[in-house]
């Protein structure tokens, strides 16, 4: 299977900052991600560490099933802004290793969707509203 790279286009990371509706997704890790529905990812910006926080919040089973929330700590690691690491929160610790997350589609116009994944293909798709042209069962 052939590895993903990041975008090779020079988009500013600060304008992903803000909320993002998972549309589509290929779960990275199956246990954690199945099943899961209404999934939304904040990104904040850090100016004084440079470094992002993200906050993946989602309903497990069901659309109305209670919220979970998953906390990450990213760094920005290229000059385009497409390559950042992540690292999980796992309860008393982040994990002392970051994953690549890479932004390999973006509208660079008005940052209205983007699409990220890891190297081995498995991602999301996001966009800025809730819900796309299409609707998602990933919503």
């Amino acid at each position: 299977m052939p590895k993903l790279k990041p975008l090779d286009v020079k988009i500013d990371p600060i304008r992903c900052m803000g909320d993002w509706y998972v549309q589509r997704q290929i779960p990275a890790v199956s246990a954690f991600e199945k099943d899961v529905h209404n999934g939304k990812e904040s990104y904040t910006w850090d100016e004084l560490k440079e470094k992002v926080t993200v906050k993946y919040t989602f309903n497990r089973g069901s659309h109305d099933a209670p919220v979970t929330t998953v906390y990450q700590k990213g760094w920005v690691k290229s000059n385009a802004g497409t390559e950042w690491r992540v690292a999980p929160w796992l309860g008393f610790f982040y994990l002392p290793f970051s994953l690549p997350y890479y932004i390999i589609d973006i509208d660079t116009n008005d940052y209205s969707y983007m699409t990220a994944a890891g190297p081995s293909i498995k991602g999301n798709w996001y966009a800025r509203n809730p819900t796309s042209q299409t609707e998602s069962g990933s919503r």
